[in-house]
């Protein structure tokens, strides 16, 4: 598998989103296509992965959107010389873009974002708003789709633990770029359905 990627500082990123169907020893990631097979999957904790809005028409722009459950297999989603990220190796990769308060602006793909949104033209990481999944009691009856043209996130391998201790310490933590913000930030989630990107190892 041949990924573009880049070298920010001592670090070299893929500069698109992972959009594999397999893991690393062959075995096939199944597909949910749609909101009831994704839950099902979450409850048997089974690794799954998705198109935006259950529409492989996004697939070719934005990747696959994956679940914490196929994030942290142990037969490993990422492809031969990369892994994904820890929280702490995306504090690396803020920090060498001029800080978390800052870093969108070279992270952010300089066309795509909805307003005054997108990046600059010297971004080096070209994250695309392809939104995210949500699964929450609030949205029931409506699309765990949101945010698309508005904001991207993206997996680390890192478990909350304690720091957020109003959530699980199960859940891991994820990294986001928002349209109307400069900043990186950073929150935890479970039955989400967000995007990968990897490092070289």
């Amino acid at each position: 598998m041949t990924m573009k990627e880049a070298k920010i500082e001592n670090q070299i990123w893929m500069v698109e989103n992972l959009d594999s169907d397999k893991f690393k020893n062959g075995a096939i990631i199944p597909e949910s296509k749609s909101e009831d097979e994704w839950k099902q999957r979450f409850a048997e904790k089974q690794a799954t992965w998705c198109y935006y809005n259950f529409n492989s028409d996004y697939g070719a722009k934005y990747g696959k959107i994956y679940n914490l459950f196929a994030v942290t297999d142990e037969r490993c989603l990422a492809p031969d010389g990369w892994h994904i990220p820890s929280d702490e190796e995306w504090q690396q990769l803020a920090s060498a873009c001029g800080g978390i308060k800052q870093a969108g602006k070279l992270l952010k793909s300089s066309t795509g974002w909805t307003g005054n949104g997108n990046g600059s033209k010297t971004n080096i990481f070209n994250a695309l708003p392809g939104g995210e999944l949500i699964i929450t009691k609030l949205n029931t009856g409506s699309s765990p789709f949101c945010h698309e043209a508005g904001k991207c996130s993206f997996w680390s391998t890192t478990k909350n633990g304690k720091e957020f201790k109003w959530r699980n310490e199960n859940d891991h933590i994820y990294w986001s770029l928002i349209a109307d913000e400069d900043a990186l930030s950073r929150d935890v989630a479970g039955n989400y359905g967000l995007y990968v990107r990897c490092v070289r190892n």
